[in-house]
């Protein structure tokens, strides 16, 4: 009697499972306009080819897959965070690192059997070796001599033996706790249980090694939602460019070197501290213009010192690496610091922004200047500040200067006593055509091995994106390389900005449907946009509305630091740092920028590309100082 109803509700919850997962499936479709037969401004942008698309995952059931995030985005938030700060409270990174090294230890039979299975003899012998050696002399697997011993590692799991078999086309799936999957993937999970010795140990110290793994990546997990304008689509496609990495046994081939592979070093700008992001307060002050409220970071200490406000670059967030690093260098030397998120980041666009799309620097520049006094006023009430230095790396460096340029019109907002910019564009109409010609870079190349050669690189980025490069090493990359991944990354982050600026100010441009539950339809829509089409198909018409008349050279003269060649010159209070390749630089512009600024408020150097430089944590603390010289001095 009591098996029926079991039965029954078994099957109405797997019903309702069903249901649920059918109505969570992607059901709007993309649309694309036709711009074959526009004629108006920037007409011949319209026109430029584009390399292919890269979806290497296909989403078929977006929904779905963003609710199970949502849902383990609490489960990090509620469970896993708090427990993970107090248990690396309790115990030493190095006894954590160890702990996990064990956990992978016994994971060896997962390796060694898919490695068999799949015919590579050579990694299933290293893999057993590795076993003897790291139980053995590496003590349960708390050390790992055998990797100093040269007995390589492999990463082989029944996912990848399925991929073998030729199971080639697999859906994305986000899974309960476990995060991004695919459905392959997903299949492979319960032999991969089976193969795994942590669950033969024993209830409690399974568990226990389980949660120390996800306490590892713990922070990284917090750090990538908390920073990215839509956290989802970025771990789906890194999770989809490293497992297509790992399905395809990718090699890494010799280094190259040049402006671009210089460029992609600034991935390495990041805080020497990995919990300094912790040490932050987090606050927020009320924008008159908007009515809403705008978070910050904080790092303030007792005393009278300089403020640094810290400004990143394109898109991104107050906590991003880059951010942090720069908040890190100044908190070294005794500063206050203080970051916010860019004025093309959805967290400002929200709160802070006056315009219906941003890009126009004018208006970009005086939110920016009225969001920092009002951040500044704030932090004067909590502590005692000397100087007030307002310091941008890129983008944020170019509304530096924009605001240091227009400073004089603006009496009642906040003065600052030196304007730092480092690797600041001078045009954002060069480097908007520069960035899309980055992303065009594949067209270079022959048709037939073009799509194998984008997707190489990016198997070369998942390699750089794990840790598996040295810093104070060439990059692995050809040029062209290196310029379609950096266009590449400015392409999905101009994405962001269309979707976020479009979901709050709908201009009419787009076409297919905004939903926050299924945004991969208007991804594939918006991503056929370059940074010189956003121009003119959208910041262009809303530049009119509020200017009627206003046409092209309107737009672009005002984002030209030339323009305000005089008022640069003026200002005494101006400290640059810049690389004479830097690619989003014009031919003359390193001279143009020696003309503005003298050598003792100039770190001009030949090479560095675009923020590579500034990944050398000394070099930072260098420019650092020479900054609290050239206060002295206009003190």
């Amino acid at each position: 009697m009591s098996f029926t109803p079991s039965c029954g509700l078994r099957r109405l919850l797997t019903l309702a499972a069903v249901l649920a997962f059918a109505a969570a499936c992607s059901t709007i479709e993309t649309r694309h306009r036709d711009w074959s037969s526009y004629d108006g401004p920037g007409a011949r942008a319209f026109a430029e080819p584009e390399p292919p698309a890269i979806d290497l995952i296909r989403d078929p059931i977006e929904p779905f897959n963003r609710h199970v995030a949502a849902f383990n985005d609490v489960l990090m938030d509620w469970v896993v965070t708090p427990l993970s700060v107090v248990w690396r409270a309790i115990t030493p990174e190095t006894a954590r690192e160890r702990l996990g090294l064990a956990a992978d230890n016994l994971a060896f039979p997962k390796r060694a059997v898919n490695s068999l299975v799949q015919g590579k003899w050579r990694e299933a012998g290293s893999e057993s070796m590795r076993f003897v050696i790291n139980t053995t002399v590496g003590l349960l697997g708390l050390f790992d001599p055998a990797t100093t011993w040269k007995w390589r590692r492999s990463d082989e799991d029944t996912g990848q033996t399925l991929a073998d078999a030729g199971w080639d086309d697999p859906a994305f799936l986000m899974l309960p706790v476990a995060g991004p999957s695919t459905t392959r993937d997903a299949t492979g999970l319960g032999p991969d249980m089976l193969l795994d010795l942590i669950n033969y140990i024993g209830g409690p110290a399974s568990t226990f090694l389980r949660f120390n793994q996800l306490s590892l990546v713990e922070r990284t997990y917090r750090r990538v939602t908390s920073t990215a304008p839509d956290a989802y689509e970025l771990s789906r496609l890194v999770w989809s460019v490293i497992r297509n990495s790992e399905t395809t046994d990718y090699q890494a081939p010799r280094a190259t070197d040049g402006a671009a592979n210089q460029t992609l070093k600034a991935v390495f700008l990041s805080p020497e501290d990995g919990d300094f992001d912790i040490l932050a307060g987090e606050r927020d002050v009320l924008i008159p213009a908007t009515g809403r409220r705008l978070p910050y970071n904080c790092w303030l200490s007792e005393g009278a010192r300089p403020l640094a406000v810290c400004v990143p670059g394109l898109g991104s967030h107050r906590s991003s690496n880059h951010a942090l690093a720069l908040a890190e260098t100044v908190c070294n030397e005794g500063w206050h610091a203080v970051t916010v998120s860019s004025a093309f980041h959805p967290e400002f666009m929200k709160s802070a922004a006056t315009s219906g799309t941003p890009g126009y620097a004018p208006r970009d520049a005086a939110d920016l200047h009225h969001a920092l006094d009002a951040i500044v006023r704030d932090v004067r009430s909590h502590c005692e500040v000397t100087d007030v230095v307002l310091v941008g790396l890129s983008m944020g460096a170019y509304q530096a200067l924009q605001i240091a340029a227009s400073e004089q019109a603006r009496p009642d907002l906040v003065r600052f006593d030196l304007y730092v910019s480092v690797d600041a564009p001078i045009s954002t109409r060069h480097a908007m055509v520069t960035l899309d010609t980055f992303y065009r870079a594949p067209l270079a190349w022959s048709a037939e091995d073009r799509e194998e050669r984008m997707l190489a690189a990016l198997r070369k980025a998942s390699h750089l994106g794990q840790g598996a490069v040295d810093p104070d090493l060439d990059l692995e990359f050809a040029e062209s390389e290196a310029r379609f991944l950096i266009g590449l990354s400015f392409r999905l982050t101009l994405a962001d900005i269309i979707y976020a600026s479009q979901r709050r100010n709908d201009l009419g441009v787009l076409l297919t449907e905004l939903d926050d539950d299924d945004r991969g339809p208007a991804y594939r829509e918006i991503r056929e946009y370059s940074y010189i089409e956003y121009a003119f198909a959208f910041l262009l018409p809303w530049l009119q509305t509020e200017q009627p008349g206003a046409t092209e050279a309107d737009l672009f003269a005002t984002s030209d630091l030339r323009t305000f060649t005089a008022e640069l010159r003026a200002n005494d209070r101006i400290f640059m740092v810049t690389h004479d390749n830097d690619p989003l630089l014009r031919d003359g512009d390193p001279d143009w920028i020696a003309s503005i600024v003298p050598p003792e408020r100039l770190r001009q150097s030949p090479e560095g590309g675009h923020l590579g430089a500034g990944a050398d944590p000394e070099l930072r603390r260098r420019s650092i100082q020479q900054i609290m010289a050239v206060l002295e001095a206009l003190r």
